[in-house]
C-alpha cells in the first residue's frame, strides 16, 4: 500500500485535511480535469453520495465508482461497436 499524502483541502467553504494516497491525489485531479469540475465540487459529491463514511473514505469510494462507470460505459461501447 502505498504512502499516505495529507493535504489541505477546502470542504464546503471550511478549511480541512485529508490523507490519500498520491494515486489516489493523482485520480482526484483526472476526475478534476475530465468533469471541469473544482477539487472541492468532488469531495462535496463524494461527501453527499457516501454520507455513512468518514471523508476520506467517501472520496475513495468516489473515484473508484467513477472510473467503474468510466470503464463499464467504455466495454458497453466497444461492444456495440463490434456488432
Amino acid at each position: 500500500m502505498g504512502q499516505l499524502i495529507s493535504r489541505n483541502i477546502y470542504c464546503s467553504g471550511r478549511r480541512t485535511s485529508m490523507r490519500l494516497e498520491q494515486h489516489m491525489w493523482d485520480a482526484l485531479q483526472r476526475v478534476c480535469s475530465l468533469t471541469g469540475r473544482t477539487q472541492e465540487e468532488v469531495i462535496q459529491s463524494a461527501i453527499l453520495s457516501e454520507p455513512a463514511h468518514s471523508h476520506t473514505s467517501a472520496v475513495r469510494v468516489y473515484l473508484l465508482t467513477w472510473f467503474l462507470h468510466k470503464y463499464e460505459a467504455s466495454i458497453a461501447k466497444n461492444s456495440e461497436n463490434a456488432l
